[in-house]
């Protein structure tokens, strides 16, 4: 039986197959912990990769520190940070924990938000390129994924300077397509409905309608 949670990743990196795609959101609509946990996962994500890296640095300073008190010669070693093989279930778990505590916190609330807060907090799906967030080197992005890195950075409007730009200098179909779709997720972000419609419509990304179907509920 499949593990949806070990899969959150390749779900929202659109790497599933078909079949495995829909067994995941048929999952997801049975499962309000797995939701909450695709919601939270790129967050969870940022989190522990940033945990991750700030006990690296205290390993090298270590290191470092040693290497100076023995006196050494030997150049201290750069040390190249390796995923291990359960990193991505320890993110899934981390998801999860934030989003139990994103619903009990919505519980707390439901008193006090809006029915339009609670269906774009339970409902919006964000999408999610692993392949943006990782670089380190924003000049070597191209437009597309320089649009997509500002949007993972909540930095919509250099996200839809981006994303606007791809759309007008570039005639490759799929590009076109995925550029709307994102284009479109700048605007909903923003709560520019009409905008967003107007992108989302001219997509043919899978989740394109029920995006658009999720607006309509929002207007």
């Amino acid at each position: 039986m499949m593990d949806f949670y070990d899969h959150i990743e390749h779900y929202l990196e659109n790497s599933l197959s078909e079949t495995e795609r829909t067994a995941f959101e048929e999952a997801m609509a049975n499962d309000e912990s797995l939701k909450a946990a695709v919601a939270n996962f790129p967050a969870a994500k940022t989190l522990s990769e940033g945990l991750l890296e700030l006990d690296l640095l205290e390993t090298i300073e270590n290191i470092q520190q040693d290497t100076s008190d023995n006196s050494s010669s030997v150049p201290a070693t750069k040390i190249i940070p390796k995923p291990s093989r359960g990193l991505t279930q320890k993110w899934a778990m981390a998801a999860s924990f934030v989003g139990l505590l994103g619903v009990a916190y919505l519980g707390y609330r439901n008193a006090q938000i809006d029915t339009h807060d609670q269906i774009w907090e339970q409902q919006y799906q964000r999408p999610y390129d692993s392949s943006t967030t990782k670089s380190t080197d924003l000049d070597a992005l191209d437009d597309f994924a320089a649009g997509k890195y500002h949007f993972a950075l909540n930095d919509f409007k250099n996200a839809e300077n981006f994303l606007t730009k791809v759309l007008s200098e570039n005639q490759n179909q799929d590009t076109l397509s995925k550029a709307h779709y994102w284009l479109g997720h700048v605007y909903m972000n923003r709560k520019q409905w009409d905008q967003a419609i107007q992108s989302l419509q001219q997509s043919k990304e899978e989740r394109a309608k029920s995006d658009i179907a999720l607006i309509k509920r929002m207007q």
